[in-house]
């Protein structure tokens, strides 16, 4: 009896003490379903701002440029061994390796056609959009070939 007595005036749990939480779940989601913990996103944090504060400067790689005067050139000296229509990608150096590149040289090649086009020196001809672009060196008279018209 004692001791039923000491046990019922001992504090219970739920009534006068209560137990601490379930431990706290530091997880977000957001709609994108990742999920993260606030300790990862902290320490990612850090070591963003530690590599933020060493100085680094960008120098990125010279792309070479095929200048309009280099298409103009080759362009002027390859266009008399043409028996008639050629896709304008065939008059690009072969020395072109990367796509960057081979775009640059495609628009220096289209802009000096459109030199010699404007001189009357060549015709320019697309089909569609986005077709091929052709090129054909054009006959001039004799006599004006002679005075350099």
């Amino acid at each position: 009896r004692q001791l039923a007595e000491w046990l019922g005036q001992q504090p219970q749990l739920g009534q006068e003490t209560f137990a601490r939480g379930a431990p706290e779940d530091f997880t977000e989601t957001d709609r994108s379903r990742f999920a993260m913990d606030v300790g990862s996103l902290m320490r990612a944090l850090l070591s963003a701002t530690r590599r933020a504060s060493t100085p680094t400067t960008y120098n990125p790689r010279p792309i070479p440029i095929w200048s309009v005067q280099q298409a103009l050139e080759r362009l002027t000296r390859l266009i008399g061994s043409t028996p008639g229509w050629t896709n304008l990608l065939r008059f690009l150096p072969e020395t072109i390796m990367t796509p960057l590149e081979r775009r640059g040289a495609y628009a220096s090649s289209l802009l000096a056609g459109l030199e010699l086009a404007r001189d009357g020196q060549v015709q320019l001809q697309q089909d569609a959009m986005f077709a091929p672009i052709m090129i054909n060196p054009t006959k001039r008279p004799p006599e004006l070939s002679e005075f350099g018209a």
